[in-house]
């Protein structure tokens, strides 16, 4: 099987693009305690559509009550998935999250307020919600 050059350089920017946004989750992950949901179904969908739209988007965000969702692009040659990291704020400090936030900026996230931001399990517990 041949590969044209274009073809190995769409290979190589995937490869990339996935190298740099695990690198980016695992030190957000860790540093803020963000969380992979276990159903990012609805977020996700949500994100889709712009993704397929304006694909010089590199990830998109959203903030609710100090709460925060990111989602990230995957594209492929088959097409653009997405998955997303949540950030709550009864594990953020005030400082981890304007440094949060200005994170996304500085790696070129657009704030998007069409994402559905969740709170925490502790505070859906706490508030009674999804029982």
């Amino acid at each position: 099987m041949k590969i044209t050059q274009s073809q190995l350089k769409q290979i190589i920017k995937e490869e990339l693009s996935a190298i740099i946004n695990e690198r980016f989750d695992s030190a957000a992950m860790d540093k803020y305690g963000g969380v992979r949901p276990q159903d990012d179904s609805f977020v996700v969908g949500q994100a889709q559509e712009v993704f397929d739209r304006k694909p010089e988007i590199k990830g998109l965000y959203n903030t609710n009550n100090g709460n925060v969702v990111l989602v990230l692009p995957i594209r492929s040659v088959a097409g653009v998935n997405a998955y997303a990291i949540e950030f709550y704020a009864d594990r953020l400090e005030d400082r981890d999250y304007d440094e949060l936030i200005n994170l996304f900026k500085q790696s070129g996230f657009k704030a998007y307020g069409g994402l559905y931001v969740s709170v925490s399990p502790e505070n859906k517990e706490r508030l009674g919600i999804g029982k």
